[in-house]
């Protein structure tokens, strides 16, 4: 455990097939609490292997700074074959094959892609963004074969692990409840919506699809408990959590339903930069890990042990980021292990495959890279 008022900075460096570990610096943190954390070693016990990198924004160009060029969202489809990806600049929505990163399909928004989710049975799509539409897409062809229209930008957005919900979360500050229990999508419609107040970034569901939770720009975290089905589909605040001094840009609530994880950021990397880990039944805060530059991105693995971070670090628009690995002790008021700290270019979305086997990230430069998430070489320290 170091003290609290010291941060390390890890920097891992590939090359020719080997890492190595530099300790860079350490320097004084300003915040207040700021939650212990233990260092394991560098490779700790798991390690991401690099699998492929393909551009999914045509504007972008690998390890290349560019102000627009993002992919704002990549997932897995269930069966862990296929990855769909959404870009900020060129509007490019693109499914991918896991084995090969060949594309199988390509098509376009009319404007910036926010945000993406499979369909729990791996039939369809759904993506929206600036064009203020949720667009689904059947996997098979590639073919868009429904419109949700909503009144703004669609910021997140998540169906639930059933089916029958599609949750979305918009600029206006509404969480909408889409009745998505038909096999027709043509036939989805939205049940009903409530008001987070303010744009509303990420949602995530329980595994039980009993309660969502939403994280907006005006800093909190919403728990609400869903009611109803189909058409009587309702939302029913049960409490909102503070703490974050700046937008929450995501949110995932662990595997077993005890905690939620969440990141925040702002435009101009001031402030509350941190990741946080809540307690779901009482909302309180149990973790804090501070950071340079804004988080965006939290994803647990599907067992819960391990919860992984991504965003931005270092001063200027350099291009630095670190997938940072956190194993998760069985009582997690106790200090997370940081087990791994994986170099590269900003991150804007973390998620894994059911199996817990792979890893896709999307990137600042316009990127999805896929990695395979194993465990490191037993006796491995990472010298």
């Amino acid at each position: 455990m170091f003290n609290k008022k010291l941060r390390l900075l890890l920097t891992t460096i590939h090359a020719y097939g080997f890492r190595a570990l530099i300790v860079l610096s350490t320097f004084a943190l300003n915040a207040a609490v700021v939650s212990p954390v233990a260092v394991g070693a560098a490779t700790g016990p798991v390690d991401l292997e690099p699998v492929w990198v393909r551009v999914g924004d045509s504007a972008g160009e690998i390890d290349q700074e560019n102000d627009t060029a993002s992919i704002e969202a990549a997932e897995f489809s269930p069966d862990g074959n296929m990855i769909i990806s959404g870009a900020k600049e060129a509007n490019d929505l693109v499914l991918w094959d896991v084995v090969t990163g060949d594309e199988i399909w390509r098509q376009a928004h009319q404007a910036e892609i926010e945000s993406l989710s499979f369909s729990p049975d791996g039939n369809y799509i759904a993506s929206g963004g600036e064009d203020n539409l949720v667009r689904v897409w059947r996997v098979s062809d590639g073919e868009q074969v429904a419109t949700l229209e909503h009144t703004a930008s669609i910021e997140g957005m998540r169906f639930s692990h059933s089916g029958a919900i599609l949750a979305t979360g918009d600029e206006s500050g509404r969480v909408n409840l889409w009745d998505t229990s038909s096999v027709d999508p043509t036939a989805w419609t939205l049940a009903s919506y409530a008001g987070h107040g303010d744009d509303v970034n990420s949602v995530d569901f329980t595994t039980d699809d009993e309660y969502l939770v939403s994280g907006g720009r005006n800093n909190l975290i919403r728990i609400w408990r869903i009611t109803g089905s189909g058409p009587e589909l309702r939302l029913e605040r049960v409490r909102h959590i503070t703490g974050h001094g700046n937008s929450v840009k995501s949110v995932r609530i662990s595997p077993d339903n005890r905690l939620i994880a969440s990141a925040a950021a702002n435009g101009d990397d001031t402030g509350d930069c941190s990741v946080r880990v809540w307690d779901f039944e009482t909302g309180e805060q149990l973790q804090q890990f501070d950071n340079v530059k804004g988080m965006e991105a939290v994803e647990w693995t599907p067992d819960g042990q391990y919860l992984l971070t991504g965003g931005r670090e270092g001063k200027g628009d350099t291009g630095i980021g670190n997938i940072r690995i956190y194993a998760v002790p069985s009582d997690p008021t106790e200090p997370f292990t940081l087990v791994h700290m994986e170099p590269v270019f900003r991150q804007e979305y973390l998620h894994f495959n059911s199996a817990g086997t792979q890893l896709v990230s999307s990137h600042e430069d316009g990127t999805v890279r896929l990695w395979n998430f194993v465990p490191s070489p037993a006796g491995a320290t990472g010298d």
